[in-house]
């Protein structure tokens, strides 16, 4: 379970959170999570998206990141820009 692998007190980033429902779900699982989503026309999410431009998010500022279901949707060139911005938060 991600809560295992993250210290006590880290934060977690759902980057391309989608409809916000893993951020949610993160959540319920007693983390601290923020949510990257660059578009947030579709949100779903308890609470409003925390990022939709991903070079406001500081660099090595998080503990753990999910991103699911999002590099194999994209196009090669945003997927070694998103590769490169996991790298760096």
């Amino acid at each position: 379970m991600l809560k295992d692998e993250i210290p006590t007190g880290g934060k977690v980033l759902d980057f391309g959170a989608g409809l916000g429902l893993g951020t949610d779900a993160i959540r319920s699982e007693g983390l601290k999570a923020d949510s990257h989503e660059p578009f947030p026309e579709r949100w779903k999410g308890k609470s409003e998206v925390n990022f939709t431009d991903d070079t406001k998010i500081k660099s090595d500022s998080y503990d753990g990141l999910v991103n699911l279901s999002v590099l194999n949707v994209v196009k090669p060139n945003v997927r070694d820009h998103i590769v490169k911005t996991i790298g760096r938060v």
